[in-house]
């Protein structure tokens, strides 16, 4: 229980951290597409 609950933690952890750099990376690379 412990270990999955673990993993679940740092995976929601670097979901969150993998969308903000999306959102950051997105704005910038539109121009660039256009």
């Amino acid at each position: 229980m412990e270990v999955s609950i673990a993993m679940i933690k740092c995976a929601s952890v670097t979901g969150a951290l993998l969308l903000q750099i999306i959102r950051l990376i997105i704005p910038l690379q539109l121009p660039v597409l256009r």
